[in-house]
């Protein structure tokens, strides 16, 4: 195939290819001739090799095979075309040894299995013939050698050692690892010895039992054992005959050897050596039993009065008719009441004993009297002498001191004895001169004779104290105590130096509160009448502002938030919609007429400044261009301020660029410096580019700002964005046109405009989907031009002015920015007024001289406008640049504005811009930021967990500062030094002291209104706290805790005392009484309007309730994880934190790992206010019907 041109310098080898049935390494040239290098030469014809061929064929085959050639082409020999192998089984001396995979199975000769017979000769390998290779080395069982032989093949292994018959030899003949295993071989080898015993191996040596010895024989067996002694019968013998470690243990044989001898007594034991009893002796008989006992002396059966102990008990003579020993014996005797001999009185006589061992009468022995008789004696021998109530004294005449005052207080203080007489009866007369203890009065004296001067009882000195009541009302005094109603009690008076201390601790009556108490003490607790410093209304926009709530609003013990009612009773053009065109915000959100049709509306703005707020509250130094993004937010170039404003559909506006700080750097989006803020325009992606001097800088993800372009272009005076057409930039001055064409902005084009005018400026412009819109005031028209630079006349007659008519006759003067709405119509600002073109007629919409007027399209004046876009209604937002607002001509009715808009108040959107920064609200950064709480002044707290800090948030300021905390630790002190774990949660007390719990401090610590830090829990006094999750407080300031590990919610009082309030310990989901209730690990808490408390638990995806009776149910959820709207008990959520009431009494919750905000309404229906799903966090507008705000993993909550 082809043909052949050789190169006889040689060519380079790219190629290979074939001509003329020649193999060449090089190249085809264009002309189909293969310039190359031939083939290699070979010098055995016929001899092989293997070969990759050009083209596989469909054997499976890689390799092919060449054959050496017989000499051609000048004499040499060359190896021929390299040709697919026919698969062959690789078999046999030749096929095993020719260099080739034969039967293409990816192996070669040797290395073959099927080649596994075939060898090199003269090869020497060792060997073993047993299919079990692992028996070599075991037993007999040994390698051998194998030779390969002149033919190529093995030949028999020599010299190897195969596994036999095992047979009882010594070895292991069967290369097991074992030896004579067989049953019939006992032994190896003969003659070899070994003990024996073939009794019960219990019974070897014990006794008479010995070992014998046996014999191996010849063949394997043992011989039989001679010379054991096995056990026998047992015999009387003193010998151990059965071997089983007793000797002579038989019951008739009793003692051995014969004739030993032993003491005996056969009495009770208990008598052996006591009185007359004496032990005997016995002699072993002949038979191995026992002889009598001879000479003891046994117990007599009853003792004779003969000085002897004749039974043996221990005691002489004890018979009854034995009273004494010996005859004639005397000894005192007294025959009276027990206890009164040798009593007043009393006397005893004298007894002797007789012959027969009994003892005579007492003689001579004074027993008590019947009476006591009043005699100075003890007649009746009690140990009191004249004890009857008559006889109290004696002799009569004499006297004693005397004192009947308490104990211990003779003698103290004023406190003295007095003296008292005998009387003829026995009876003290009266105490005559005695001083007793008085009541205690602060006088500096010890009234009360205890030791003290001016105490209580038990007291130190000035301890004295007394109730006290200054109020004209609320308590009443009764018996020396008060009795209060209400919030009122009585306080205390101290005596100090004799005189009462003012009164202490007394709550006399107040002005009534909404607080749950009856604080002005009449009975009655929050009634309507009486109740002051009700709180503003939440919402103090506009007119609204001084609003106050009613008294009908006091419920519980708690202010609700103030209803439509409440806000018309202060404003009443009050209406919930702004509809009427009459220069007033209606439903007090900050904006002006922003609903009412043919008017303009006031949106954003007041005055100069630069403050982020909602509406009118809003304050913008120069307000210039406008841009909107996807979700119908516009931002706002503000020139003076230097900064990029936004502002959202509910009229929130944020700062999102631009500081205040002079520099020249790229980098996040508030650190950027902007010298002179031109435009801004977005692209469908919502990332925007601006006009900053003679740069181009882009917003880039995430949060930064770079600079595209600069230098060359210091006249660039707007910009503009189109989906079809790009990014476009205008130079006034110069009347040039440049389309962006990179993203980095560095490939910028000219669009060359023709014909061009002589005095060519773009003052203004806009675009449809394939023209240009511009507007030149040199000329006081507006040109159409197309992408390549096409331009004509769309409208003007060439004369400045402002007339009205046809596009043709119509005159502008001073243009500045412009945009179409959805229909196609243009509109335009021309100096102070807004104009339209459309339908070929050129009309003034609003606006006429500069001024500042509000109301209906042709009433309301503007001062410079200069920036214009059209919202999604067809109406027109203006960027009312002299009076500072931002407005909107509502040519149509306006959308309803959404539910509420989410904007970010504080921190980064961007999970990789978490750490820890103060400063302004927008450059502020957090970790992991986990709950929030309001201080009575509206300041916000967050627990910025994984700084270990709490943060504040001074709203009206926009600044952050740590509150509380530097780094990880534990350390009470000043809020500069103390040290947190990681707070989790907070709350503040009525009187400012701030309670927080350390999850993994594993505490309640306290910031009281001083700065100082002490841990105020840890937990009841049988538990303490495992990792405390959520903190809530009542109206007495009693805390109510989460342990979140330990399945509790946890009571502390004011003082401290923790107790467990909910929660048996064990984990589970098990409703009732509130200590037998069980919970999965508890993470919130708070408070519902009806007093019950509200519990999110992530263990079992539900809401628990505890009502104010201590009965715990199932709020909300199924107890498995999921997502899920509908009734509350049919409802999914996945792992539940945050939780918060509003003034309805809908209840919100932050279902944390569906990434939403779930709402159960009053009547326990369950729907999602917000939240896609997504887990990427996205600001916005929330609709009754449309989801497109994005959390992730939401915590925290607060209305």
């Amino acid at each position: 195939m082809g043909s052949l041109s050789i190169n006889p310098q040689g060519s380079p080898c790219t190629y290979k290819c074939e001509c003329n049935n020649q193999l060449y390494e090089g190249f085809c040239k264009d002309d189909g001739s293969c310039q190359s290098l031939p083939r290699e030469s070979c010098r055995v014809p016929g001899k092989k090799r293997a070969c990759i061929p050009l083209k596989l064929d469909d054997s499976g085959c890689k390799d092919g095979i060449q054959i050496c050639q017989p000499p051609e082409l000048g004499g040499r020999s060359l190896w021929g075309d390299c040709k697919p192998l026919v698969p062959t089984k690789e078999s046999g001396k030749e096929l095993c040894q020719d260099g080739l995979d034969n039967d293409c199975d990816g192996k070669t000769d040797l290395g073959d299995p099927e080649c596994k017979d075939i060898c090199n000769p003269g090869k020497v390998e060792p060997c073993f013939g047993n299919e079990d290779k692992t028996l070599q080395g075991i037993g007999i069982c040994k390698q051998g050698l194998r030779y390969c032989r002149e033919d190529a093949t093995w030949g028999a292994c020599e010299g190897q050692q195969l596994p036999q018959q095992e047979v009882c030899d010594g070895q292991d003949n069967d290369c097991n690892g074992k030896v004579d295993e067989l049953d019939e071989c006992k032994c190896w080898p003969p003659t070899s010895k070994e003990t024996c015993y073939s009794g019960d191996s219990a019974t070897k040596g014990k006794g008479v039992c010995v070992a014998g010895q046996r014999i191996c024989l010849s063949n394997g067996q043992w011989s039989a054992c001679e010379g054991e002694i096995t056990p026998q019968k047992e015999d009387c013998n003193g010998k151990d005959d059965d071997c089983n470690g007793q000797v002579d243990e038989l019951d008739e044989c009793q003692c051995w050897p014969p004739l030993t001898k032993e003491t005996c007594y056969t009495g009770d034991s208990a008598t052996k050596g006591k009185g007359e009893c004496r032990a005997g002796e016995r002699t072993c008989q002949l038979d191995g039993t026992w002889g009598s006992c001879e000479g003891q002396q046994l117990p007599q059966a009853k003792d004779i009065c003969n000085g002897k102990d004749d039974d043996c008990n221990g005691s002489i003579d004890d018979n009854s008719q034995c009273e004494c020993w010996p005859p004639y014996k005397q000894e005192p005797c007294y025959t009276g009441p027990k206890g009164t001999q040798s009593k007043g009185i009393c006397r005893a006589g004298v007894r002797s004993c007789q012959l027969d061992g009994t003892w005579t009468t007492c003689e001579g022995e004074i027993h008590p009297q019947a009476k006591e008789t009043c005699n100075g004696k003890d007649d009746n021998c009690d140990g009191k002498v004249d004890e009857l109530d008559e006889c109290k004294c004696w002799p009569p005449q004499q006297t004693q001191p005397c004192y009947t005052g308490p104990k211990g207080t003779q003698s103290q203080g004023p406190c003295a004895s007095g003296t008292q007489s005998c009387q003829a009866n026995g009876t003290w007369g009266a105490c005559i001169g005695q001083q007793l203890p008085q009541a205690e009065e602060c006088n500096l004296k010890d009234d009360d004779c205890d030791g003290q001067i001016d105490n209580t009882s038990g007291g130190s000195l000035n301890s004295l104290t007394r109730s006290c009541y200054s109020g004209q009302s609320g308590c009443t005094l009764q018996n020396g105590k008060y009795t209060c109603l209400g919030a009122c009690k009585a306080g205390t008076q101290q005596c100090f130096n004799g005189n009462w201390s003012a009164c202490q601790g007394e709550s006399v009556t107040q002005a009534e509160e909404c607080n749950g108490k009856d604080d002005d003490c009449d009975g009655v607790i929050d009634e309507d009448a009486d109740l002051i410093n009700a709180p503003s209304c939440l919402n103090q926009r506009g007119d609204c502002k001084g609003a106050t709530t009613p008294a009908r609003l006091c419920q519980n013990g708690r202010w609700l938030p103030c209803d439509d009612n409440a806000y018309k009773a202060h404003f009443s053009a009050y209406s919930t919609k702004d509809e009427s065109c009459d220069q007033k915000d209606n439903n007090c959100n900050g904006q002006i007429d922003e609903y009412a049709v043919n008017c303009v509306a006031i949106l954003a703005g007041s005055r100069i400044g630069a403050v982020d707020e909602k509406g009118t509250a809003a304050q913008f130094g120069r307000p210039e261009k406008l841009a909107k993004d996807t979700a119908g937010r516009v931002y706002i170039i503000d020139a003076s301020n230097k900064q990029l404003r936004r502002m959202d559909q509910c009229g929130n506006v944020e700062t999102i660029s631009g500081n205040t700080n002079p520099n020249t750097n790229d980098g996040l989006i508030m650190d950027v410096y902007y010298n002179d803020l031109k435009d801004v325009v977005l692209e469908k992606t919502d990332d925007y580019l601006l006009l900053d001097g003679a740069k181009f800088r882009r917003f880039v993800s995430p949060d930064n700002i770079s600079t595209l372009q600069e230098a060359n272009y210091t006249s660039m005076s707007g910009l503009l964005y189109n989906q079809t057409l790009g990014f476009y930039a205008r130079q006034a001055q110069t009347g040039r046109i440049f389309n962006i064409q990179a993203s980095d902005g560095k490939q910028i084009k000219e669009i060359h405009i023709a014909p061009k005018p002589s005095s060519f400026s773009p003052d203004a412009w806009t675009s449809d989907t394939t023209h240009f819109y511009i507007a030149d005031n040199q000329s006081a028209k507006i040109y159409k031009v197309t992408s390549s630079g096409v331009l004509t006349t769309f409208a003007g007659s060439g004369t400045k002015g402002y007339l009205d008519g046809a596009y043709a006759q119509a005159r502008f003067s001073d243009m500045k920015a412009m945009a179409f709405d959805s229909k196609g119509q243009l509109y335009i600002i021309d100096g102070h007024r807004i104009r339209r073109l459309s339908n070929g007629q050129v009309t003034t919409v609003s606006g006429s001289t500069e001024g500042f007027a509000m109301g209906s399209l042709s009433a309301a004046k503007f001062s410079s406008p200069s920036g214009i876009l059209v919202d999604a209604d067809d109406n027109v937002l203006i960027a009312d640049t002299g009076n500072v607002r931002l407005r909107r001509l509502n040519i149509t009715s306006p959308t309803v504005q959404p539910v509420a808009c989410v904007l970010t108040l504080a921190g980064s959107l961007r999970g990789s811009q978490s750490g820890l920064r103060n400063g302004p609200q927008q450059q502020a950064l957090f970790r992991r930021p986990r709950n929030v709480t309001l201080d009575k002044n509206g300041h916000l707290y967050v627990t910025d967990t994984a700084n270990a800090q709490v943060r504040k948030l001074d709203i009206s300021r926009g600044l952050v500062t740590t509150f509380a905390g530097s780094r990880f630790g534990i350390r009470d002190g000043d809020v500069s030094i103390a040290l947190f774990r990681a707070p989790i949660d907070g709350v503040f007390d009525s009187k400012g002291n701030y309670f927080l719990v350390d999850i993994e401090g594993h505490a309640v610590r306290k910031i009281d209104t001083k700065g100082n830090v002490t841990t105020f829990s840890k937990g009841t006094t049988k538990q303490t706290f495992a990792f405390p999750t959520g903190i809530t407080i009542d109206q007495d300031d009693n805390l109510y805790v989460i342990d979140n590990n330990h399945h509790k919610i946890i009571h502390i009082t004011p003082s401290g005392i923790a107790t467990t309030f909910a929660g048996s310990g064990g984990r589970g989901m098990i409703n009732g009484p509130k200590l037998s209730a069980q919970f999965a690990t508890p993470e919130h808490i708070t408070f519902g309007p009806d007093g019950s408390l509200y519990i999110s638990e992530t263990g079992n995806h539900s809401i628990r309730k505890i009502d104010p009776s201590g009965k715990v149910t199932t709020f909300a959820g199924t107890g498995n994880p999921g997502y899920k709207d509908g009734p509350a008990q049919s409802a999914q959520f996945n792992h539940p934190r945050g939780l918060a009431f509003d003034h309805k009494g809908n209840l919100f919750v932050a279902d944390a790992f569906n990434h939403r905000i779930r709402k159960i309404d009053s009547s326990g229906n369950v729907t999602t206010f917000a939240g896609t799903g997504n887990t990427t966090a996205k600001d916005g507008p929330i609709y009754a019907n449309q989801q497109n705000i994005q959390f992730h993993r939401p915590s925290g909550l607060l209305f």
